[in-house]
């Protein structure tokens, strides 16, 4: 798998994988 964590302001870390899940 690539899991990219991404630290985006303004979204915590587990916001930003949900995301680039979807």
């Amino acid at each position: 798998k690539n899991i990219n964590i991404r630290q985006i302001p303004g979204l915590t870390p587990v916001e930003s994988i949900q995301k680039s899940v979807l």
